[in-house]
């Protein structure tokens, strides 16, 4: 199955070839989950074409997730090819029968790919020997508790696992950078411009029952990139920014309203509703807005905000 050439499209460390890459997996229809029951079944029976189909119905969540771990060496595309490698592993060793969905295994597979990725190039700066024997048996402990459990060990398993106190097993895992899920796979360790961070991995699919459509994928990919650029915007532009493209409601209301603002808006407040909210006239919004926009222009990957927001 590992002979099957399936990423023509990102092999080039240039942004065009990876524009292109997203350009051909927003073709793709995305699969339901009957369809992806027949297509698990048919790969345990040696059906290249059902691997081929189930891996590509999946390139979106794979670009999701590759975009979380920008900034930390490796290009866009390199960090794509990485999670597609292990998407490609997930798909081989898939087991329908488990009961949990393709994605909420491959998720797995996808990011440990790209952190191992991540950690070959980052280990040209020498890691201590204790460190690495410690990360070692971190790894090896989660390998076979996945293998035997379908589902990743918390740091206190770990830490009872590999026999060490849990502040020298958390200490080793921020030194090297190298943090994957533990007990909730939603969050991530991430390095951007700002430091070290742990950050809510905007992706529901991971625990719910419903596919992503391709329009929500689109905004899942939208959030990861303004998120980041997000912080750099002074408060009113925050607000403003969220509402407008139903982003973070979460950080303006409590728990409760937010899910009320996300069934009624999902789209987003127009500039009159956030006037009303705000207590302020639309032109103002509007100058808020432009002054928050122009911010974002400056920021990191301006080029796939505005791309995304669609503004010239």
């Amino acid at each position: 199955m590992r002979s099957l050439k399936i990423l023509p499209k990102v092999t080039k460390r240039d942004s065009i070839s990876v524009n292109l890459f997203l350009n051909e997996i927003n073709k793709i229809r995305m699969i339901n989950q009957q369809e992806e029951e027949i297509l698990a079944r048919e790969i345990k029976k040696g059906n290249k074409k059902a691997v081929h189909k189930l891996i590509s119905a999946n390139y979106r969540f794979v670009v999701s997730v590759a975009k979380q771990y920008q900034n930390n060496g490796l290009e866009l595309a390199d960090l794509i090819n990485e999670g597609c490698s292990g998407l490609i592993k997930a798909a081989e060793r898939y087991d329908v029968t488990r009961g949990f969905k393709f994605i909420s295994y491959a998720v797995w597979w996808i990011r440990s790919n790209i952190l191992n990725a991540i950690g070959r190039d980052r280990r040209i700066i020498r890691t201590p020997f204790n460190r690495q024997s410690i990360r070692s048996k971190i790894d090896k402990f989660k390998s076979d508790y996945f293998v035997k459990n379908g589902s990743e060990p918390t740091l206190e398993e770990t830490s009872d696992g590999i026999e060490i106190d849990i502040e020298k097993l958390i200490s080793s895992i921020v030194s090297t950078e190298m943090t994957k899920s533990f007990s909730d796979p939603s969050y991530v360790f991430l390095d951007n411009e700002s430091g070290l961070f742990f950050e809510k991995f905007p992706l529901d699919v991971i625990a719910s029952d419903v596919f992503m459509t391709d329009k929500e994928v689109d905004r899942q990919s939208l959030a990861i990139d303004v998120r980041r650029v997000i912080k750099t915007l002074l408060d009113k532009e925050k607000t403003v920014i969220n509402l407008l493209f139903g982003l973070d409601y979460e950080n303006i209301f409590d728990e409760k309203k937010a899910k009320h603002y996300r069934l009624l808006y999902p789209e987003g407040l127009t500039q009159e509703e956030i006037g009303l909210f705000l207590d302020v006239t639309t032109s103002y919004v509007n100058i808020i807005k432009n002054k928050a926009l122009e911010r974002m222009r400056k920021g990191v990957r301006a080029e796939v905000l505005l791309k995304y927001l669609r503004v010239n």
